[in-house]
C-alpha cells in the first residue's frame, strides 16, 4: 500500500509540479516567436519616384531601424495599381509582404472595374496611416485666375470652357464634384464613361 502511495505522489509530482519547474518555452508553453526573422517587402503598386514610392522608402527606412531587419521596397506597377494590390492579396498572410498604397486608389479601382481586378476592398486591412497628402488646384502662372473666388466666377460665367486634368486617382471623386458644380469638362472622365 505504501508503495502505491509513493507511486501516486511521484505521478502527481510529474503531472502537476514538474511542468512548473521547467523554464518557460522548453515544452512549447509561452514560447514567443520572434518577428521579423527575415526581410519584409513593402509592395508599392505605382512607379518608382512617385509620391507613394518616396513615402514607402521613408517608411521602410523607419521600419528597418525599429525591427532590425531589411525592409525592401518593391514596385509592382500596372493596371492603375491593380497588379501590386493583387500580389499582396495572393501572398502568404504572414506579415512579410505589405501593401503600401494610397487611399482611396484601391477603392476607386474596385468601384470602376469591379471583381475583374482579382481583389476587393475587403481583402485588405489598414494597419496604419502614415501620411496625409495635400492636394492643390493650380493654374498656369500669368492666368487671370488668382484664387478660388476668381475660379468660381469664371466657371459660372463660362460654362464648359474650363478643362481639368488629374494625376492618379486619389482626387478623382473630388474632381468629379468640382466639375459637376461648375460645369467643367474633364477629358479623362469622358474616357472612363462613368
Amino acid at each position: 500500500m505504501k508503495k502505491i502511495k509513493n507511486i501516486l505522489w511521484i505521478g502527481i509530482f510529474i503531472l502537476v509540479l514538474l511542468p512548473l519547474l521547467i523554464p518557460n518555452g522548453v515544452l512549447g508553453q509561452g514560447k514567443e516567436v520572434a518577428f521579423p526573422t527575415k526581410p519584409i517587402t513593402l509592395v508599392v503598386p505605382y512607379s518608382v519616384g512617385g509620391g507613394t514610392d518616396v513615402q514607402a522608402r521613408l517608411v521602410a527606412s523607419y521600419l528597418e531601424k525599429k525591427l532590425g531587419q531589411p525592409v525592401v521596397v518593391e514596385n509592382k506597377t500596372g493596371g492603375g495599381g491593380a497588379i501590386g494590390h493583387r500580389e499582396v492579396k495572393m501572398a502568404n498572410p504572414d506579415g512579410y509582404k505589405i501593401l503600401c498604397s494610397m487611399f482611396p486608389d484601391g477603392a476607386i479601382q474596385v468601384a470602376i472595374k469591379g471583381k475583374s481586378l482579382g481583389f476587393a476592398n475587403e481583402d485588405f486591412i489598414t494597419m496604419a496611416a502614415y501620411s496625409s497628402t495635400p492636394g492643390a488646384l493650380s493654374v498656369k502662372k500669368g492666368s487671370s485666375l488668382k484664387n478660388m473666388a476668381d475660379f468660381v466666377e469664371f466657371a459660372k460665367k463660362n460654362p464648359e470652357k474650363l478643362t481639368v486634368a488629374i494625376a492618379g486617382q486619389a482626387w478623382l471623386l473630388q474632381v468629379f464634384d468640382i466639375e459637376d458644380a461648375f460645369n467643367i469638362i474633364n477629358r479623362q472622365r469622358r474616357c472612363l464613361k462613368v
